[in-house]
């Protein structure tokens, strides 16, 4: 068990270190690195922290001349969304962020953010994590983990509710009753 967490950890930092450096690159491609300097958010913490450090250490060794400023934020993922989306509409947002997974439609939405498409063309991503990150057919933020979720069913209480559980409820019809789900 403690080798497959270590294993995970170091999948997870690869993966963070792979997406700032997709960040960076990004913003090299677009010409936003003209500034001379750069401001990066991170939340999640100090190890987060640590690996966009580390990540924008490298790329500062490789562009003398180009500073990059890693800032944490604290608070809770709801607390840096709002202060990003404040950024924003001050005219004063980092240079790239870290964005809860959720908010980027939202904000790709409202015309808040640069589209990464070309910056990430030709790097597979899990199907869920682009598709969260796609909006009209453009990417708007670059995935740097992925999570599995599933939904769990106890298959003999809907059967004893008289439901029927291999029905799939994207699949019913608007009144939210199907041929096969009303109770027997």
């Amino acid at each position: 068990m403690n080798n497959r967490g270590a294993s995970v950890r170091g999948s997870v930092a690869l993966t963070t270190v792979l997406t700032a450096a997709c960040v960076i690159l990004a913003l090299s491609s677009w010409g936003a690195i003209a500034a001379q300097r750069l401001t990066v958010w991170v939340g999640d913490g100090q190890p987060r922290l640590n690996e966009y450090q580390f990540v924008c250490d490298l790329f500062e060794k490789e562009n003398p001349g180009i500073t990059v400023d890693v800032q944490g934020q604290a608070g809770g993922q709801g607390q840096i969304m709002e202060k990003l989306a404040l950024a924003i509409a001050a005219g004063a947002p980092p240079d790239a962020s870290w964005l809860e997974g959720s908010a980027v439609l939202e904000f790709a939405a409202q015309g808040l953010l640069l589209e990464v498409t070309r910056a990430v063309d030709g790097i597979r991503f899990a199907p869920a994590d682009t598709q969260e990150m796609t909006l009209g057919g453009r990417m708007w933020a670059v995935p740097y983990h992925t999570a599995a979720r599933g939904l769990f069913k106890r298959i003999d209480l809907l059967e004893q509710a008289g439901l029927n559980p291999y029905v799939d409820p994207a699949l019913r019809p608007p009144n939210g009753i199907g041929q096969s789900d009303q109770i027997r």
